[in-house]
């Protein structure tokens, strides 16, 4: 499948932030996928004191605004973690391939030792941690892609030992699970992978396509 117009519903993408995050920063990759030919829109939600049951009801009521579908899913970090339980909690949601940005879908060491501390336990709030208790699986009905960063740059190194290749906040070992579709490793940091002309590419050519 070719990428399609901008006024065809088979190209809508519903980018989805990470923790800390409101959407803007997603600007970039947005504007790449429209480029491409995709209709790309964000979702915006509380990701420090949210209740993650709202977020994915909210996620719904967004997908099925822009169906009937397919409608798309792109989620940075904590965003793709949000994904995956909206399409758990609502089988019938339109549609669409998805992509991971550096979720952390085997957990978050940086984030536990974080979490931990006084200061990291107000500041990271209850969406994360309630959403690493959950043991995450791929979806069967549709396709899921990840792309991890090894650019060892970021804060989550001042917390813990991330055990190998990292984008600084998430270890590579971290983004893996059962049943995804492709794995894509990229020389991007966790927050520069939102503005890598490389990230932008090979995630085009998985919506497109269903393969990095």
């Amino acid at each position: 499948m070719s990428a399609v117009s901008l006024a065809d519903p088979a190209g809508s993408v519903l980018v989805v932030h990470g923790l800390w995050n409101q959407g803007p920063e997603s600007y970039v990759l947005r504007q790449r996928l429209a480029s491409d030919g995709f209709r790309a829109d964000a979702l915006r939600y509380a990701s420090v004191a949210g209740d993650p049951e709202d977020i994915a009801i909210r996620l719904a009521e967004a997908m099925h605004g822009l169906g009937p579908g397919p409608v798309h899913l792109v989620g940075h970090s904590l965003g793709g973690l949000m994904i995956l339980a909206a399409l758990e909690s609502h089988p019938e949601l339109p549609p669409g391939r998805v992509i991971l940005l550096g979720s952390p879908v085997g957990g978050s060491a940086a984030a536990r030792a974080f979490a931990a501390t006084p200061l990291g336990a107000v500041m990271i709030g209850s969406v994360l941690p309630e959403a690493l208790k959950r043991d995450f699986r791929a979806p069967a009905d549709r396709p899921v892609g990840m792309i991890a960063g090894n650019r060892p740059v970021g804060m989550g190194r001042l917390f813990a030992d991330l055990g190998g290749p990292s984008d600084g906040t998430i270890a590579v070992s971290e983004t893996h699970m059962p049943g995804l579709t492709d794995h894509l490793v990229l020389p991007v940091t966790h927050t520069g992978m939102l503005f890598s002309t490389d990230v932008a590419a090979a995630t085009s050519r998985f919506l497109s396509t269903g393969r990095f």
